[in-house]
């Protein structure tokens, strides 16, 4: 019975030297003893092996908090996509400039980012966001509206929150979010920093009007986005209008016959930068087309846009703002990286979709899931606070203070819908002039022209 013992002891005492201790830990931030190690039940233990399609950006030490975002880095044939790009620039930018030896991050520790390429693959966005998952990110940053539903089917059932920068559509406004153990006053778990595409097809449908254009036709991407967009343009626009759908980075040729075929005053164009140039190249070949009036929408906007062809159109995207937030983004990325990010659509809303996850952050003290969406409904209110690095300490002193604190971002204020989990923000009707994009006017929701 002693020699039983005995080696039972020592049987245990190898599993502690295996295993570790069995109450070692009770966050994260106590497993320093390797470069990816997590607290389950007591125990730090291996993260699973990242994978080779995500990098980490941000803070790299072992107490970090670490966010995910899943973004269209690369295109379909495997170029760098330059709107992918700069918009995990901006979520580096609010990261970076948050860490030490800038500040001090979030509660004492630094902040970093595992952000992964979709390739602009619904298939893909599912298989990264479920790795993410399992790497126990604290919430998600999502792009374009299909790739943010593809998703959000994944995380909500995770009780992981999911930020989209730049989904439009309308529907996300009633997905399904609710965690799985969430409160009946909980908020839900998806939330978006760009405004739903029902206001931007109102700003679009009031601009063909006063340009007298009694007839359009649109052509969209045959996803969430351009179905939604071409559903809130017929409810606006009260001219003769037809649509025509094509699949992206697929066939164009049956969408521009079709439109050609109903002689528009102007044609409507909503599509990703590629497919966008590939349309407008197409539409100038049949008369009936070439000359009229190009209108895009923001999932266009992109240098890759601006073709001779294109000059002269005119196009809809979030705006930014002209306040202080807006041009401390737009300075310090041009410093950064050597670019104008307003050229690109949601870059500002990316910024600040970053620096409202770290200040929630703050405010649900470190937790993910429902707490972290807790910390979002805490920005709208209060006092109001440029939502920039420089200003992260008075951001969080307010919130301290108060328990709320009015953020005013780059993409403009955010008064974030508790239910719905979106922000109303401005709509901007853009030109392009001898090679540039132009600011035409800036409508604000609610409020007309």
């Amino acid at each position: 019975m002693r020699a039983a013992t005995v080696a039972t002891a020592l049987l245990f005492s190898a599993c502690r030297l295996a295993l570790g201790s069995f109450d070692e830990c009770q966050t994260d931030a106590e497993c320093t003893q390797g470069a990816d190690l997590e607290c389950v039940n007591k125990l730090c233990v291996s993260r699973p092996p990242l994978d080779g399609r995500c990098h980490r950006l941000g803070a790299t030490a072992p107490d970090a908090f670490v966010f995910g975002a899943v973004l269209p880095l690369t295109r379909l044939d495997g170029t760098e996509n330059p709107t992918g790009v700069a918009r995990e620039h901006s979520l580096l930018l609010a990261i970076e400039q948050t860490n030490p030896p800038t500040r001090q991050g979030v509660r004492g520790r630094p902040v970093g980012l595992l952000s992964c390429d979709s390739t602009s693959r619904a298939e893909v966005v599912t298989e990264l966001t479920q790795h993410l998952v399992a790497r126990r990110v604290l919430a998600i940053l999502s792009s374009t509206s299909g790739e943010t539903i593809a998703a959000s089917r994944v995380t909500v059932p995770a009780g992981m929150l999911l930020m989209s920068v730049s989904a439009t559509a309308a529907e996300i406004s009633d997905l399904a979010d609710t965690a799985p153990d969430a409160g009946p006053s909980d908020p839900g778990l998806v939330w978006r920093t760009a405004a739903p595409d029902s206001f931007q097809a109102k700003v679009l449908s009031r601009f063909l009007v006063d340009a007298g254009t009694p007839k359009a036709a649109m052509v969209h991407v045959n996803d969430a986005y351009g179905q939604g967009l071409a559903v809130a343009f017929g409810r606006e626009y009260p001219g003769v209008k037809a649509t025509f759908p094509f699949t992206q980075s697929g066939a164009i040729d049956s969408a521009i016959d079709g439109a050609s075929a109903t002689n528009p005053g102007a044609l409507v164009v909503v599509a990703f930068p590629d497919d966008a140039v590939r349309l407008v190249q197409r539409a100038v070949t049949h008369p009936s087309l070439a000359g009229k009036q190009l209108v895009f929408t923001d999932a266009a906007r992109s240098p890759v846009l601006l073709v001779p062809q294109t000059e002269g159109a005119y196009g809809t995207s979030g705006a930014t703002s002209t306040g202080e937030a807006a041009q401390y983004f737009a300075g310090q990325y041009l410093t950064r990286f050597g670019a104008d990010p307003l050229t690109v659509g949601a870059t500002a809303n990316a910024f600040d979709a970053m620096m409202c996850l770290m200040l929630a952050l703050h405010a649900s003290n470190g937790e993910g899931g429902v707490r972290l969406a807790k910390g979002l409904t805490k920005l709208s209110a209060g006092a109001a606070v440029p939502l920039v690095p420089t200003s992260f300490t008075t951001l969080v002193r307010e919130l301290d203070l108060h328990d709320t604190v009015n953020v005013d971002g780059a993409s403009g204020p955010l008064d974030f819908d508790e239910v719905t989990g979106e922000a109303s923000s401005p709509i901007e009707l853009w030109r392009i002039q001898g090679g540039q994009f132009s600011r035409v006017e800036v409508v604000v929701p609610d409020r007309g022209r």
